[in-house]
């Protein structure tokens, strides 16, 4: 059976992968592969990581946008658990399977995902980071996502909850489930140091809270414009 791990970029996909190939030993996957984590052999490790194989390969979003009738999968009516993450919204799945949801504070997540395309994928200079920053949040759908996936996932955990307590908290998600998966409670996850040393690319502050000191308040006001629903809907308060 395939398990979604679904989130917005950079709320803690990459976390919960690492936590669960560490508590249950199994490999984890992704819809679209990432080219940079070519250049991560560490991290992979971590996660987990295996390739889907070829025919297992997911349908595009532009080919379910564009009606093609969707195969088969091999994954879907196997005993084992398949791990895979998305960052699709919930509209777009190719196939209708139990999802965990990681949801982060809207402003942490797209203060991230404005450093990771700068100088992760880009190798642009800070200086471009705040009319970046203001890009992201007039154009992103971070709380059209957030507000999706609510009512559709399985379980939804929070970024903040995961990163205090990730063994507990996966392993919560894990049962909550209802999955045939054996936990290693004893398991020991990376710090964030340590995720650090594997990757700068990927790892950076992982601070809570950590917007407040790089976001400033007119982009913050205007986050709150465009994306105060599915900052309520999540729970989070201005």
């Amino acid at each position: 059976m395939i398990v979604w791990i679904a989130s917005f970029p950079r709320s803690g996909n990459t976390l919960y992968r690492i936590a669960i190939h560490q508590l249950t030993g199994l490999p984890t996957y992704a819809a679209v592969e990432d080219p940079l984590f070519n250049g991560e052999p560490m991290l992979l490790e971590a996660m987990g990581h295996v390739t889907l194989p070829h025919g297992a390969r997911l349908p595009s979003r532009q080919e379910i946008r564009r009606g093609v009738a969707k195969r088969t999968h091999p994954f879907l009516n196997d005993d084992e658990v398949h791990f895979v993450k998305t960052h699709a919204r919930a509209h777009e799945l190719p196939y209708e399977a139990p999802a965990v949801y990681i949801v982060r504070d809207g402003r942490d997540a797209l203060v991230s995902f404005a450093h990771y395309q700068l100088t992760a994928k880009w190798g642009k200079t800070p200086e471009r980071f705040k009319p970046r920053l203001l890009r992201i949040v007039q154009n992103c759908r971070w709380g059209e996502h957030v507000i999706g996936w609510l009512p559709k996932a399985a379980e939804v955990i929070r970024y903040e909850d995961m990163v205090a307590d990730p063994i507990g908290v996966v392993a919560e998600s894990i049962e909550t489930l209802g999955l045939d998966v054996a936990i290693n409670r004893d398991a020991e996850i990376p710090t964030f140091e340590e995720l650090c040393a594997k990757s700068r690319r990927f790892f950076r502050r992982g601070h809570v809270g950590g917007y407040a000191d790089e976001m400033p308040k007119y982009i913050e006001t205007e986050f709150w414009e465009l994306h105060g629903n599915g900052m309520i809907a999540a729970g989070y308060e201005g």
